[in-house]
């Protein structure tokens, strides 16, 4: 589920923060890392 859940997140937050994607992208993949090693 976990690897599933990860490429339909991208899509997501780039199209919601079409700003700064990388910032708020970034951010996902530290808490996303964060909840593996946990």
């Amino acid at each position: 589920m976990l690897f599933l859940f990860r490429p339909n997140a991208k899509p997501k937050i780039l199209l919601k923060q079409n700003r700064v994607p990388s910032l708020d992208f970034l951010q996902h993949e530290r808490i996303f890392s964060d909840r593996i090693s946990n």
